[in-house]
C-alpha cells in the first residue's frame, strides 16, 4: 500500500510508534489482563472497581451483554501475574458470590475446594493488553508527527495514568490530527494535541504517585472512599472525575469549593 501520510494508530504496543518514535519503557506502561466470564444467571451484575491492597492499579467487573469483563491494571515495572491472578480470582469468586448468594457457591473463600472447583468450571476467556501511562517528561519530549507520519491514541501514549481511559483520547487526537492535515499543516498536530488536552495528562500522571499512595496513614483510595461515604459533594466530585466530566486541573479548587459547602 502506498499514499502520503503514515498514521500509526496500532495500540499501546505499537510497531509503528516503535520505528518512528522510539519504544516506551516500562515506568511508562500499564499491564492489563484478566477473564471474560458468563453473566450471572441471577442479581443485575453490576459494576465494580475495587482498589488493590498494596498495588497501584485496580480490578474491574464491567458486564457487556453477553458477558463480564473481569480484569486488573498495574505498573508493567512491578508487574506480579501469579500474585495479582490470585487476587483476581478473589474478586472474581466474591462478585458471584455477592450476585448469587452465598448458599449457591457454598464456601466463603475462594481458597476452599469448593470454590476452586466452581471457578474451574465456568467457562472464561483469558485477554491481555497494555496502556500506556507516559510521564510528564515522556509526554514532552516524545515525537508524535514527523515527515509523512504521525501517531494517534495508544500508538501516542494517549490515556489517563490514573485510571487508564483512553478512548477519549484516541477519538480527540485523530480529531486533531485531521483538522491539522486538511489545512495543509500536519505538523502542527503535535502542538495542537498539547494545548487541547496535553496538561490534563500531565497533570494524571502528577497525580498517580499519590492517588495510589496513602492518606494520614492509610491508603489514599481507602480514604477518598471513606470521604466519598458521607460527603455529597466530594462523592458527586468523584463520580464527575470517573466518567470524565470533571478534569484533574481544576479538581483541587472543586473539591475545596464542595468541601466546605452543604452542596
Amino acid at each position: 500500500f502506498h499514499g502520503p501520510f503514515l498514521i500509526g494508530a496500532d495500540g499501546a504496543n505499537s510497531g509503528i510508534g516503535k520505528k518512528l518514535a522510539g519504544p516506551l519503557p516500562p515506568s511508562d506502561m500499564e499491564v492489563a489482563f484478566g477473564y471474560r466470564a458468563p453473566l450471572p444467571e441471577k442479581g443485575d451484575a453490576p459494576t465494580v472497581v475495587a482498589f488493590l491492597p498494596g498495588w497501584d492499579g485496580y480490578a474491574w467487573a464491567f458486564p457487556r451483554l453477553d458477558h463480564v469483563s473481569f480484569g486488573i491494571a498495574t505498573s508493567q515495572e512491578t508487574f506480579d501475574h501469579g500474585h495479582l491472578d490470585g487476587l483476581l480470582w478473589d474478586f472474581i469468586y466474591r462478585y458471584y458470590q455477592r450476585e448469587l448468594g452465598s448458599s449457591a457457591l457454598g464456601p466463603s473463600s475462594p481458597t476452599d475446594p469448593e470454590a476452586k472447583s466452581f471457578l474451574l468450571g465456568m467457562k472464561v476467556e483469558p485477554y491481555a493488553a497494555r496502556i500506556p501511562k507516559l510521564r510528564e517528561r515522556t509526554l514532552t519530549e516524545r515525537k508524535t508527527v514527523g515527515s509523512a507520519w504521525a501517531l494517534i491514541g495508544d500508538a501516542a501514549g494517549f490515556a489517563d495514568a490514573v485510571t487508564g481511559e483512553g478512548i477519549y483520547y484516541a477519538l480527540r487526537s485523530a480529531e486533531l490530527f485531521c483538522e491539522n492535515y486538511l489545512t495543509g499543516c500536519p505538523l502542527t498536530y503535535h502542538d495542537a494535541w498539547q494545548k487541547d488536552f496535553g496538561k490534563e495528562l500531565a497533570r494524571a500522571s502528577d497525580l498517580r504517585p499519590r492517588f495510589y499512595g496513602t492518606l494520614l496513614g492509610r491508603p489514599f483510595t481507602n480514604r477518598m472512599i471513606e470521604f466519598a461515604a458521607f460527603h455529597k459533594g466530594i462523592r458527586r466530585t468523584l463520580a464527575e472525575l470517573v466518567v470524565g466530566d470533571q478534569g484533574y486541573l481544576s479538581l483541587k479548587k472543586t473539591l475545596l469549593v464542595r468541601a466546605f459547602s452543604a452542596f
